[in-house]
């Protein structure tokens, strides 16, 4: 969510919208398609993978933070308006950023196998379908962040001081966050 409020900021709706295709369409069915093929038995088989996953989430997250504090030194790209960033780069950016995200998978794989019933069909089809309803409501969600987060970015364009401070301090947040996810206990 972070990461779609600070590109619809920095960015715009296009950008940010870009980031959430990322972030649900295609890392989310990626991990549908995991969990419904039966991730969630490797996990329990081998903890560690989450371990790994978290670090990985840290590591990308500590780079976006340190991205986005070394581009707000550079005022001439706010004073633009614009920061370069391709369709490309956005959606690999949300996608990574969630797929890296331990807590997602967590999520999934803890709260939608409570909802199945092997009495009501094939475990993985009712998995499926309960991933795609997970990721159509994450979808609208993050897309209404993308269009506000983009109203209050054209608000900081009147003032670029306070988008090159933004920006500085959602790169802390995320640096910090990532300082979090490698600091805090094992999930094995």
């Amino acid at each position: 969510m972070m990461l779609v409020l600070a590109r619809g900021i920095s960015h715009g709706t296009r950008t940010a919208l870009l980031v959430v295709t990322g972030i649900v369409i295609i890392s989310g069915f990626i991990q549908i398609l995991c969990l419904a093929l039966g991730m969630a038995g490797l996990i329990k088989a081998h903890p560690a993978v989450m371990d790994v996953l978290r670090y990985l989430g840290a590591g990308y997250l500590f780079y976006i933070g340190i991205k986005m504090i070394a581009s707000s030194i550079s005022k001439k790209n706010f004073q633009k308006g614009e920061v370069s960033l391709t369709a490309i780069n956005a959606i690999k950016e949300g996608m990574i950023n969630n797929f890296s995200n331990p807590k997602v998978l967590l999520f999934m794989l803890a709260f939608l196998p409570q909802f199945v019933n092997p009495h009501y069909g094939k475990i993985a089809l009712q998995l499926t379908v309960l991933g795609l309803i997970q990721k159509l409501m994450a979808f609208i969600i993050l897309s209404a962040i993308a269009f506000a987060s983009a109203w209050v970015g054209k608000i900081f364009l009147r003032y670029p001081a306070a988008l090159v401070w933004q920006q500085r301090f959602t790169g802390l947040i995320m640096v910090l966050l990532a300082l979090r996810l490698v600091t805090m206990g094992s999930m094995s």
